[in-house]
């Protein structure tokens, strides 16, 4: 499961360059790339990967529910 981070009132949202729904934060501890929505280029986005428990570092390991390149909001 992707982890969230809750913030404090008045706090400003985490860094997400890719706008993928991993905080750049989370991108480190994964091992992904923080500039690209898809980091091993399979077609689904790092946190779809990791929601569905994909490895979104991993080309052949696709989610199995078929929602590529989903953007998550």
């Amino acid at each position: 499961p992707v982890e969230t981070l809750a913030a404090s009132p008045g706090a400003t949202a985490p860094a997400d360059f890719d706008g993928d729904g991993l905080t750049d934060v989370l991108e480190a501890v994964h091992g992904t790339d923080p500039w690209n929505v898809d980091s091993d280029g399979d077609g689904a986005w790092d946190a779809l990967e990791l929601a569905l428990e994909s490895d979104p570092n991993d080309v052949n390991d696709v989610p199995d529910s078929g929602a590529h390149a989903v953007a998550l909001v």
